[in-house]
């Protein structure tokens, strides 16, 4: 990394192995580095260390070694270490921390305009958990974003050239110790091109994390029966072009069988730098400043409606759009002031982007048996909980000299359809 040049970085969050890419921001010269995830507390003093230099450590037995820093952190389990309990969110920050400073982003005159997380099995709590860690660590970028693996995917397919991605696209992903198939697909129907990724686990085709000499090869032997087995029932049938490999176990020889399977026919490439790499050329995307766009991601995290809100103007009816369908719904958020009609309901409408028929769902407002409601006034704050809830919640707000606002919160729960 070079001084005075903006950097965009890309961390592919896992339970076993974290990946550093970074990239210039328009793109060009970059890098990455794969850091075991896993801390070490020296012995004796308030010093850690992580990655392979935690394991070295550790090894000269200078310190305790935390691995499952990931899941601790997701399932909430304080992390016991020379009888001290130790936070997992901030030991999860203290390692991407280390990450970072491995990778030389904290030199001066370096500067950072995002850093994307990805992680696998992305929903609210996940969402939660890696805003804690951006507010306790990564206060100093310009920019954070948190994008599930298949946007990572999404992204880095859609920048390979085209013979590569001219009908399907499929990852062999073992970076979590065990097999997830990534299955990349565009409809050539519309402008711009829609395309969705799908994931589907194989938690029983497991890559054991330590074997007996004696018995190894008879293990990998039965493992690459396994998963030869999987990739024949998956491929039957489906126009797959390229696959990639991706983790730790593939950079080994041991699935022959499996490896035969998979090029018949097709392209394979090794993929390991493919989602924290993907996850930098989503970050240029989201910055840009440009609309045009060849591809649109058809993501299950993408809002799949307009949302909006009636109100009067000029004695009609018109419908104010908050936000755009095709958003990430952790990113999906909006506030505004309004004074309600006699119905004594807030309109929020539900466009749907198939065009299928709009929905207007009228929110109760809380009522006052002593006042007018004409003469009311409210706070709105609307969120999404998920990809098909959005929260809407009302809070009377101070009008005129003669009335103070109560606090009380109201609060509805709407649920989308399904497109």
């Amino acid at each position: 990394m070079e001084e005075n040049k903006d950097y965009i970085i890309g961390v592919e969050l896992g339970p076993i192995y974290t990946q550093v890419s970074y990239v210039t921001f328009n793109g060009g010269e970059g890098d990455c580095l794969d850091i075991p995830t896993v801390a070490c507390k020296r012995s004796g003093v308030n010093q850690w260390y992580v990655g392979q230099e935690a394991m070295e450590n550790f090894q000269a037995r200078k310190g305790v070694l935390v691995r499952n820093i990931l899941q601790a952190a997701i399932h909430g389990e304080m992390i016991r270490v020379e009888e001290r309990s130790i936070d997992p969110v901030e030991l999860l920050g203290l390692f991407l921390r280390g990450c970072f400073s491995q990778v030389g982003i904290y030199r001066p005159g370096l500067n950072v305009k995002a850093a994307v997380i990805t992680v696998d099995h992305f929903d609210k709590h996940m969402v939660d958990l890696l805003t804690k860690v951006k507010e306790q660590s990564m206060t100093e970028f310009e920019h954070v974003f948190f994008v599930p693996k298949e946007e990572s995917l999404y992204y880095y397919a859609v920048h390979q050239p085209k013979e590569m991605f001219s009908y399907m696209l499929e990852v062999m992903d073992m970076s979590a110790g065990y097999l997830s198939l990534k299955k990349v697909e565009m409809t050539k129907r519309g402008y711009p091109i829609p395309v969705k990724v799908e994931t589907e686990d194989h938690t029983e085709i497991l890559y054991p994390t330590e074997m007996e000499p004696e018995d190894e090869q008879e293990i990998l032997e039965d493992l690459d029966e396994q998963m030869n087995e999987c990739m024949l029932l998956d491929l039957e049938g489906r126009i797959v072009t390229t696959i990639y490999l991706t983790g730790q176990p593939f950079e080994k020889e041991w699935c022959e069988k499996t490896l035969k399977t998979v090029c018949r026919s097709r392209k394979v490439y090794g993929g390991n730098n493919l989602f924290s790499r993907g996850a930098c050329l989503a970050a240029m995307d989201k910055l840009s400043v440009s609309n045009e766009r060849e591809f649109i991601y058809m993501g299950k995290e993408k809002i799949k409606s307009d949302i909006g809100v009636i109100r009067l103007e000029d004695g009609k009816e018109v419908i104010s759009v908050l936000w755009d369908g095709m958003q990430n719904w952790y990113d999906a958020k909006a506030e505004f002031d309004f004074m309600p009609g006699e119905d004594a309901h807030l309109p929020i409408v539900i466009l749907p982007l198939d065009k299928s028929q709009k929905r207007v769902v009228p929110v109760v407002l809380p009522a006052d048996s002593q006042r007018d409601m004409k003469g009311r006034k409210f706070h709105c704050t609307m969120s999404m909980r998920s990809e098909k809830e959005v929260s809407v919640q009302v809070q009377e707000v101070p009008f005129g000299e003669f009335y103070k606002e109560h606090g009380r919160v109201y609060e509805e729960i709407i649920t989308l359809g399904i497109l």
